[in-house]
């Protein structure tokens, strides 16, 4: 890790604005786990001009009923006590162009939370060209006939990053900006 850290800021290859570097949490930093001692920091560029969309999060969120409103709030509140999300006005120039949230599968137990992240993908160069075939890779595996291969999950990896500036997100009513 200290090696990587040392290595400073990574330019991204399809988005030569943006850096992603390894940093040490400090001492009074949240973590995400108990034994955390290091994040990765993905610095974008701030989008300035977005596709002009109507928001929508609020219309949905008002055609929600009672349970799924509380399952929905429950979701939110989980976020802010974590400190991923800060609550900030609308007014707030940080909260430009945020994201509309909505409650995917409601009123039951796999309800979660979905940013509608779009407007933004549009504004990214598309990548998914050089993304190496699984055949490709099973094949190399196959004929380098190695002893041992690992793979690993990264499930959860995405909320292990801190976002920087941090994005701004329409959950019901509410605004809030986001560091992760």
């Amino acid at each position: 890790l200290c090696k990587i850290e040392s290595a400073g800021e990574t330019k991204l290859l399809y988005c030569p604005s943006g850096t992603l570097k390894l940093e040490r949490l400090a001492p009074q930093a949240s973590r995400d786990l108990p034994d955390q001692t290091h994040q990765f920091r993905l610095c974008l560029p701030t989008p300035e001009c977005l596709p002009a969309r109507k928001s929508y999060s609020g219309a949905l969120y008002a055609r929600l009923g009672k349970v799924q409103r509380e399952q929905f709030d429950q979701l939110v509140d989980e976020y802010v006590a974590a400190g991923w999300w800060q609550r900030v006005e609308e007014s707030d120039p940080r909260a430009k162009h945020p994201t509309d949230v909505f409650l995917h599968k409601p009123g039951t137990p796999k309800g979660r939370l979905v940013c509608d992240f779009r407007p933004f993908n549009a504004i990214f160069t598309d990548v998914s060209s050089s993304v190496p075939l699984i055949e490709h890779v099973l094949t190399l595996v196959r004929t380098e006939s190695f002893k041992y291969v690992f793979a690993g999950g990264c499930s959860k990896a995405f909320y292990r990053v801190a976002l920087s500036p941090p994005l701004a997100l329409r959950a019901g009513d509410r605004v809030f900006l986001c560091n992760r």
